[in-house]
């Protein structure tokens, strides 16, 4: 439910603005990338200067999507601001999904730093499964950092 109240907004205003950036290179290096990786010629995903090589295979998901939809004769002609949004809905979506992710790890970070502070209140010794959660959630974020810092 939260990602949904999340990917809303985002979602809607994919298709309200077209950028020079867009216009001029994003469409047509993920074109290129789509039909370099499609017909096997790897040599040529290299793109000097542009080092959003993770953008390229979201674009490319959205791209499959689009003319997967258009196949089956869910949705029509594109425009190109229609394009690019099919493009960027990707994107968005992982976005969404470790912005929803982050906020539960902090709230059940929260959670077992309470539990592990009311619990240490009644006896000696702390318990471990709080401490078990928190550590295992401290785990997961060190992870998404390192992951995001490689893309």
């Amino acid at each position: 439910m939260l990602g949904m109240l999340a990917l809303a907004p985002r979602i809607i205003g994919l298709a309200d603005f077209l950028t020079t950036d867009g216009a001029y290179h994003w469409i047509r290096f993920t074109e290129r990338f789509d039909a370099a990786i499609s017909e096997g010629h790897w040599a040529d995903t290299i793109f000097v200067g542009h080092p959003a090589i993770t953008m390229f295979w979201l674009g490319r998901a959205g791209l499959v999507l689009e003319r997967t939809l258009r196949d089956m004769g869910w949705i029509g002609a594109s425009s190109m601001i229609e394009h690019l949004a099919w493009l960027r809905l990707p994107g968005t979506f992982l976005q969404v999904v470790f912005g929803v992710t982050t906020w539960m790890l902090n709230a059940a970070r929260v959670w077992c730093v309470q539990r592990a502070i009311v619990l240490r209140r009644g006896s000696d010794v702390l318990k471990g499964a709080p401490l078990a959660g928190l550590l295992i959630m401290v785990a997961i974020e060190i992870g998404q950092v390192v992951w995001y810092h490689t893309i």
